[in-house]
């Protein structure tokens, strides 16, 4: 999920176009694979925000909540759903949730879960801050957990959970109930305000600083944490683009924090990818970089929005890459994997 105090990302990003330089340094413009919805309209309807996805190299899943035209965001106009579709944007199955507040995703011995807030409804009476186990066949919920709403679950694998709470990083499993494996997490990534969260292999869950200063890789069984710096000519152009928004908000504390990072993800191999802005790009211009372990950056290439949305995630198979926004819009490219 990518709900969060707000943070200003240095570009407005939605779904198009992939440029690549060549070597005579010419700029190569291709359309992509193909684009999709993340969404069921049929199923929900509105403004549409992603809360969060689960891909498993074959599906997608997306949470996702809907405001009625002129609703509150708030309010009890809000209505969430799930939907799973797949690489072609073919929907294999999507649901309506009951009424209240949904948070993340992950899975539970093969099954998708849910994190809930506040009070809900289900069919055996209510549940307070439930972790739902939701039957893809039939749309069922039954509550399997208890959380204490105190940060986001983060999926880290089947049954296991990254978190973050007071800059310090969690390891949670979900067993009978959720239960706390490690604590006390600590790298610069993880004490940072604004964060970016992904497994990026078996075993192992990565936190990016979305400032672009350093990344974390976390062993999850032992809560070991490799820290770095990270060295990048894409986050350092778009920081030395955004100089003097950067200068107006180190005076003045209440403006929303500048991000240069603002999705990440990882292919079956484990190498981790990151979105950066390009403030000075065309409209809607987003580089896309490999981050190695220590933390330097390497472009891949170009991505330029055409529908609204901000870049929330970025899956990959075996030849492609997509990104996808807080829009609920999907788009593959064909990008030289690292």
């Amino acid at each position: 999920m990518r709900r969060r105090d707000f943070a200003l990302s240095a570009a407005a990003m939605s779904a198009g176009v992939f440029l690549r330089s060549q070597a005579n340094g010419q700029t190569n413009f291709a359309q992509p694979v193909r684009t999709a919805s993340l969404t069921d309209s049929s199923t929900i309807s509105g403004n549409v925000s992603c809360q969060d996805l689960l891909f498993d190299g074959t599906q997608i899943v997306a949470l996702y909540r809907s405001v009625a035209a002129g609703g509150a965001a708030a309010s009890s106009d809000s209505k969430y759903g799930i939907t799973a579709t797949d690489t072609s944007g073919k929907v294999l199955w999507s649901y309506p949730l009951p009424t209240g507040m949904y948070g993340s995703l992950g899975k539970y011995q093969g099954s998708i879960v849910i994190f809930a807030f506040g009070t809900i409804q289900l069919p055996g009476g209510a549940a307070f801050r439930p972790v739902l186990l939701l039957d893809s066949q039939t749309g069922n919920l039954m509550a399997i957990g208890q959380h204490d709403a105190a940060g986001l679950f983060t999926y880290a694998g089947d049954s296991t959970f990254f978190r973050i709470v007071q800059g310090a990083g969690q390891v949670w499993s979900l067993e009978n109930g959720l239960v706390q494996k490690v604590s006390a997490v600590t790298a610069p990534a993880i004490a940072a305000k604004f964060s970016q969260r992904s497994l990026i292999s078996s075993g192992t869950f990565a936190v990016v600083d979305s400032v672009g200063q350093s990344q974390a890789m976390v062993a999850l069984d032992t809560g070991a944490v490799t820290a770095s710096s990270i060295s990048s000519e894409a986050v350092t152009n778009a920081r030395a683009a955004s100089a003097a928004a950067l200068e107006r908000a180190a005076s003045n504390p209440r403006m929303a924090t500048i991000v240069f990072i603002t999705a990440i993800g990882s292919d079956q191999n484990g190498a981790l990818y990151a979105a950066v802005p390009a403030p000075k790009g065309p409209t809607g211009t987003l580089p896309v970089i490999s981050l190695n372990p220590d933390g330097v950056g390497s472009t891949l290439g170009m991505v330029q929005f055409r529908t609204l949305g901000i870049a929330m995630s970025l899956l990959a198979t075996n030849s492609e890459l997509a990104v996808s926004t807080s829009a609920g819009e999907i788009a593959w490219y064909a990008l030289p994997l690292a």
